[in-house]
């Protein structure tokens, strides 16, 4: 009789738990619920069905795709249809291809438990005919869009225009050969000359190659620049210049840029001054802080407390550089574009001494004090670090003018 009156509970106990389990809710229902309930019934489908991997025959589930499954195709359908009619054939394959995708997924439940009697098999809807036919459409919409351009000279645009049709079927007809020719005639060809020291400080002179090398090693990093524009190295433009017999100045005047860009094949040329450098290196700093610890000797055993006194060493480097730049078109010899690139750098080296007991630092302090004593760069290298991050300011101005 003991033995009974403890297995009773135990199995109410594992029935209760039972039930409670089956009755909760799949992680996914939360999420197709409030999908719907905001209007997205793509996304609520989507859940759904997750909901129903998760736990077969979830009755709300269930009704809900009842409810929108075929409404839901019926209206992706209708305005595929429309955006056919007037010739958006990306917006149309893009409504054929969410419907092949949510089909894709309702093929896979099985069939399930209809809260209204029986079992339901939902139906998926083959749509393969249109979005291939949405395809093929979609690939002739671009291409004709791309020889429009291109006999109006828009050729960038056009170029664009042959890549979405190459993306929707590789090689479309002549699109390759196409892209090509008009990438090519959209090309423009800069060189970055070396800025103008006119600080006054003849240390800095070699900043100005190292400035305009390394917006141009910057911009040709990054192939997604490379598209529409051809960059020139300063040895690329120093042969070009040697072959077509002109000597090259120390720097180019805006009324020389004209002539020798003809003469050279560059559209446009980058040119500029480093009008002021400053460093300084402010006094080192000391802080001390004083630093408590209440440090448990084992149960009922009263709490011992530690102390510590930290001092932080600061030490700084801040520089700055004051720069401008001017984008000098070829063609007409006129200048695209100024502005100025101001630039400021502060770095900060800490580090920790300490006195008392080890176990009353902090964690902030802890990792101070296992930190070694350094000092911030010297000038030469600060002056070198403040010229790298103008020429990547340089260099993402130049991409977004071009392009």
């Amino acid at each position: 009789m003991r033995q009974d009156k403890l297995i009773i509970p135990v199995n109410i106990f594992l029935l209760a738990f039972l039930l409670l389990v089956s009755s909760c809710a799949p992680a996914a229902w939360n999420n197709a619920n409030r999908a719907y309930k905001r209007g997205d019934m793509v996304r609520a489908i989507e859940f759904s069905v997750q909901t129903l991997r998760q736990k077969h025959g979830y009755e709300k589930a269930v009704s809900l795709l009842k409810s929108i499954l075929e409404p839901t195709y019926e209206n992706l359908y209708s305005q595929a249809q429309r955006s056919g009619n007037r010739g958006d054939w990306d917006d149309a394959y893009q409504r054929y291809r969410t419907i092949e995708r949510i089909s894709g997924m309702i093929a896979t439940l099985p069939e399930q438990p209809d809260p209204d009697g029986g079992t339901i098999k939902f139906r998926s809807l083959d749509v393969r005919d249109e979005v291939d036919y949405a395809i093929r459409e979609a690939a002739e919409m671009h291409y004709r869009n791309g020889r429009d351009l291109e006999r109006q000279g828009r050729n960038r645009e056009a170029a664009r225009a042959y890549t979405m049709a190459m993306s929707y079927v590789p090689n479309y007809r002549d699109a390759s050969e196409r892209y090509n020719f008009t990438r090519e005639a959209a090309m423009k060809r800069i060189a970055i000359l070396p800025f103008e020291n006119v600080t006054g400080h003849p240390i800095y002179g070699a900043l100005g190659e190292i400035l305009a090398d390394h917006a141009v090693m910057t911009t040709l990093s990054d192939r997604r620049n490379l598209e529409f524009i051809d960059m020139i190295t300063r040895d690329q433009l120093r042969t070009m210049l040697a072959d077509h017999g002109v000597a090259q100045p120390v720097y180019f005047s805006e009324q020389a840029v004209s002539e020798i860009g003809r003469k050279i094949g560059v559209h446009s040329f980058v040119i500029g001054r480093i009008m002021s450098v400053a460093v300084s290196y402010p006094p080192e700093t000391h802080e001390v802080i004083r630093e408590e610890a209440e440090i448990s000797k084992g149960r009922n055993e009263p709490k011992e407390t530690v102390h510590a006194t930290v001092t932080i060493t600061r030490r700084r480097a801040q520089g700055r550089i004051m720069t401008s730049f001017q984008i000098i078109g070829v063609e007409r010899g006129s200048i695209l574009k100024t502005a100025n690139i101001p630039q400021e750098v502060e770095i900060v080296i800490e580090f920790a001494t300490f006195r008392g007991d080890e176990r009353a630092l902090s964690a902030q302090s802890r990792r101070l004090v296992n930190r070694d004593p350094a000092y911030p760069p010297p000038e030469n290298d600060l002056v070198i670090h403040l010229t790298e991050l103008v020429s990547e300011h340089l260099s993402r101005e130049i991409v977004r003018f071009f392009n």
